[in-house]
């Protein structure tokens, strides 16, 4: 069989990854818009059950996945209103940088003879073509799939615009564990979390209202390429270093996104198959994309043994296999998304114990 994946990220790595060893017979190759390093100091934060999945691929590549990870934790501070509230985490999680990851990730493909080809931007017409020329092509190019927009009515796609705006920014602090801090500005929210990824490089998400950008001009605190200025940054600097807090803030190609939600009845068409956020998007939450992208991946491969009888029954197979999970997924970040949009909204209404039961899913 011949496999044409588009995205180099964690799940079109892991789905080639696991394919290939299931499947050694068949023939992997990963189309990637960008350059042949990972260079986003960004992060992740991985559970026990994603070390594992992990670790069924091999144990040289985890283990050095997670020589650089940070140590485990389950503790999760929040400052809200003045005050500190601990809270712990059902499950242990590990920080690490999306190059650290991915890297590896791509190092190990590549040595089990999956073909990367970098810088390949992919429009209808190549994707088309990719169709025609081999036996399964899977979209796995994330939250902005290309490959899900170009076949969105055969996917069957819906999109649902939040009230929020969010970013991704990398952040020098001593962390050991995950932080929270909420900051009024003149009656404006805004949610920092922050986790610790390698050493003292923490990844920091801030989230408010879209309307708050406008307002308070950092939508016009951006580069010509829309990445967020030297003044942008200043500004969440000094929002987040008062009280106790030493937020070292940078960016990494960061830019303010509005929050955007898709999910699709279908989850292929043809010989096309969507994985990982390219099949659906979630509330960023702990480790949630990332176990999007390792569970579909790994339900797909699973499915496309050499024994199974056609694509199609195998594709039929991996929609039946990951349909309830998606489901269950979609209402949890549901939950979610409407929880930061409530304390985002009503903070003035709510007390520290609630806001931090709503941002936590449990109110």
């Amino acid at each position: 069989m011949e496999v044409k994946i588009i995205g180099a990220g964690p799940a079109g790595l892991y789905f080639s990854l696991l394919g290939k060893k299931l499947n050694p017979n068949y023939n992997f190759s990963l189309y990637e818009r960008g350059g042949r390093s990972e260079n986003i100091r960004l992060g992740y934060t991985i559970t026990e059950s994603l070390r594992e999945k992990l670790f069924s691929i091999g144990e040289d590549i985890t283990t050095k996945i997670f020589s650089q990870a940070t140590k485990p934790w389950t503790i999760q501070e929040h400052h809200s209103k003045g005050k500190i509230y601990d809270g712990k985490s059902t499950f242990r999680l590990y920080g690490i940088e999306r190059s650290v990851l991915v890297n590896a990730l791509r190092e190990a493909a590549s040595r089990k003879g999956v073909r990367i080809y970098y810088e390949q931007r992919i429009d209808e017409e190549k994707a088309y073509q990719f169709s025609r020329e081999c036996d399964l092509l899977v979209g796995a190019d994330g939250a902005n799939s290309v490959v899900r927009n170009i076949y969105s009515q055969n996917f069957r796609e819906h999109t649902i615009t939040g009230t929020t705006a969010y970013i991704w920014l990398a952040n020098r602090d001593n962390l050991k564990h995950m932080k929270t801090v909420i900051k009024d500005y003149y009656g404006h929210i805004f949610i920092g979390v922050s986790y610790p990824i390698r050493g003292n490089n923490n990844c920091l998400i801030v989230e408010c209202k879209s309307a708050s950008l406008d307002v308070l001009g950092l939508s016009a605190m951006v580069n010509s390429d829309q990445t967020i200025s030297e003044e942008g940054i200043r500004f969440l600097h000094d929002l987040y270093t008062d009280g106790g807090s030493k937020f070292r803030i940078r960016s990494s190609n960061s830019r303010w996104r509005n929050s955007k939600y898709v999910r699709t009845d279908r989850l292929f068409h043809d010989n096309i198959a969507l994985i990982g956020e390219a099949a659906q998007t979630l509330k960023f939450n702990t480790g949630s994309g990332l176990i999007l992208a390792f569970e579909t991946a790994e339900a797909l491969a699973q499915s496309i043994r050499e024994e199974s009888s056609s694509l199609e029954q195998s594709l039929s197979q991996y929609a039946s296999l990951v349909h309830q999970e998606l489901n269950i997924k979609w209402l949890a970040s549901e939950h979610l998304r409407n929880g930061a949009e409530r304390v985002l909204t009503r903070y003035n209404e709510l007390d520290g114990r609630s806001i931090v039961a709503i941002l936590s899913g449990l109110m």
